[in-house]
């Protein structure tokens, strides 16, 4: 895998992802700050597109041994819209943690001391939205549209 690096030594400001697919590393957000609630990392996709985020949880043995799901640290949030989701570790070492409903998504990454850290995995998924031509129409339905 090939994790994204910070653009600067120091982020003071939103970094934007526009590649189809790309790997954070919680580690890259401890020592930058970029991915933070200072500057999130900005996944953004074309009008008609979503955002598949997937973790890999290096710190999930470790949760295995104490499974109450009160210890589970927060990893960080995701802002999709309106919605604002938070993220957990887990003993679950890779899984699916968000689906987006919009084709832009924020990730604030929580910095925390945990030397074990984690990867989120991002896809976007789906066609962006047609422009059709002159006195044409199209009607989207998901990944589908129809062309009038």
């Amino acid at each position: 895998l090939t994790v994204i690096a910070s653009p600067h030594l120091d982020c003071e400001k939103p970094v934007i992802l526009k590649e189809n697919e790309g790997v954070i590393s919680s580690h890259v957000t401890a020592e930058t700050l970029c991915g933070s609630s200072r500057s999130p990392w900005i996944i953004s996709g074309t009008p008609g597109q979503t955002i598949e985020l997937y973790i890999i949880d290096f710190g999930s043995e470790r949760f295995k041994i104490n499974n109450k799901t009160s210890d589970f640290p927060l990893y960080g949030v995701i802002h999709d819209g309106s919605k604002r989701v938070a993220f957990y570790g887990d003993t679950e070492k890779e899984r699916i943690i968000y689906k987006s409903t919009t084709s832009e998504i924020s990730i604030e990454m929580t910095p925390g001391d945990d030397k074990s850290g984690y990867l989120l995995k991002y896809k976007k998924l789906g066609c962006p939205d047609l422009s059709p031509p002159a006195h044409a129409w199209y009607k989207r339905d998901g990944n589908q549209a129809v062309i009038g």
